[in-house]
């Protein structure tokens, strides 16, 4: 893989356990940083599982949490994952969806 990764959360526990995943998956080119992800705005490509507010640690309500991190986003191409509890279209509405596939 020739991106270079870059993680990001606020939980150090998560963080570590992401390290884990990634070095045990030999991938070496990674960063990882404490940090709201909300505050993160321009990616050329994400893939994200956004927390569901059941055992995640978040500092804010959970729509707004998503509200956030979607609004002033710029992307090329990325994914998420939602919880089925979740209306995702509300949060990507001002996104191009392509090849939408959703599985039970």
């Amino acid at each position: 893989m020739r991106l270079k990764i870059k993680g990001y959360d606020i939980d150090d526990l998560s963080l570590k356990k992401a390290k884990l995943n990634l070095k045990y998956y030999k991938i070496n080119n990674f960063e990882l940083e404490n940090k709201d992800v909300t505050t993160v705005k321009n990616f050329s490509y994400f893939a994200t599982d956004l927390p569901y507010g059941k055992s995640s640690k978040i500092s804010k309500q959970l729509d707004n949490l998503y509200l956030d991190f979607f609004e002033n986003l710029k992307i090329y191409r990325g994914c998420v994952i939602f919880p089925d509890s979740i209306n995702y279209k509300k949060y990507l509405k001002n996104f191009k969806i392509k090849n939408r596939r959703i599985e039970n």
